[in-house]
């Protein structure tokens, strides 16, 4: 997942140590919708933010995959998969797919805030558990059908802001344990755009050409059930 870390954690860039990246101050609509705002205690951003953001990632990940095993969650953080089947374990992140977001982490006194966002990619283990999932190819094959290749999905997405902080809230105290710093707030980021719906290209695609397909249809079952006529209005002509 593309994130700033690589600008912010070997500390500001006023220090030489960031090398070429320019940081990025500002996060995105998307960020904004998506993440919560974790503060660590007692964290500096410049010494110890780099020691521990691999194993900051990696507990963030164990949390989520935690809370959405449970049947009652799985709906929750895989939407439109139906409800899981079976009762086995597995993952549906890794610590690959935990990101921080732009112009984070920030320092404030000893404490450190960490925009955090999860996207699972769509495929993972977890969703293909339910009762209405389909593998979602990113790349289709060249030969197959053009309204196929239309309807490509999304390799990932975002989890839901709400159920990313409820999972870490569940086992906050946790991070003392497993990452070796105290979290002494989650909150969820202030949303920055709106909540209107707008559709993918591809389902508009979709929509066009079904439409179109409806019309062919309706107008082929008109031209079949009644004759045409010839330039005498009372003389019909049948086939």
């Amino acid at each position: 997942m593309d994130n700033n870390d690589l600008c912010l954690m070997f500390g500001p860039q006023s220090d030489g140590k960031v090398g070429e990246k320019a940081c990025k101050t500002d996060m995105s609509v998307e960020e904004s919708k998506y993440g919560v705002i974790v503060v660590l205690n007692n964290v500096s951003l410049e010494s110890r933010w780099p020691a521990i953001v691999t194993d900051y990632r990696s507990t963030v990940a164990d949390m989520v995959n935690t809370y959405c095993n449970f049947n009652s969650n799985f709906k929750h953080c895989c939407p439109g998969y139906g409800s899981k089947r079976g009762t086995n374990t597995v993952n549906i992140v890794s610590a690959a797919d935990v990101g921080v977001g732009m112009g984070y982490p920030t320092q404030s006194g000893d404490n450190l805030s960490a925009m955090t966002l999860v996207r699972p990619k769509a495929d993972n283990d977890l969703c293909q558990l339910g009762s209405s999932s389909r593998r979602r190819r990113s790349v289709m094959s060249a030969n197959q059908p053009l309204l196929y290749r239309i309807r490509r999905q999304t390799d990932s997405f975002y989890l839901a802001q709400s159920v990313l902080q409820e999972a870490l809230r569940e086992r906050q105290d946790d991070f003392v344990n497993m990452v070796g710093v105290k979290v002494t707030s989650i909150t969820p980021t202030r949303h920055l755009g709106n909540d209107n719906i707008v559709l993918p290209i591809w389902l508009l695609v979709i929509i066009i050409v079904c439409c179109v397909l409806i019309i062919a249809v309706i107008s082929a079952v008109v031209y079949l059930a009644f004759p045409t006529r010839n330039k005498n209005p009372f003389v019909y002509i049948y086939d």
